[in-house]
């Protein structure tokens, strides 16, 4: 759960809160992935169905270029994470 700000009592309430907030992006990472999916999947099949032999592009697979490689973010990311739970093991070991 992702508990307002003005909610956050304690330091468990706002971790929980930034667990929950890294899984959603995950999911919606993954789930970006699945529609990226069905978008070449379906521009393959129309491409196939005009009986048109045209190469697809980068607009028709993955829709206008943007500069964020999001397999690249989710990387990133996962790092960002891992970190952050080596830090709170090493801080926990410490108290």
């Amino acid at each position: 759960m992702i508990r307002p700000l003005e909610y956050c009592e304690t330091v468990s309430h706002v971790n929980a809160s930034i667990d929950t907030i890294d899984h959603r992006i995950l999911e919606l990472i993954a789930l970006r992935e699945t529609f990226i999916r069905k978008r070449k999947e379906l521009a393959e099949s129309s491409r196939t169905e005009l009986g048109a032999n045209i190469p697809p592009t980068s607009a028709t697979l993955y829709g206008p270029s943007t500069p964020l490689n999001y397999a690249q973010a989710e990387r990133q990311f996962r790092d960002i994470l891992e970190k952050q739970l080596k830090d709170q093991q090493h801080d926990s070991h410490e108290q």
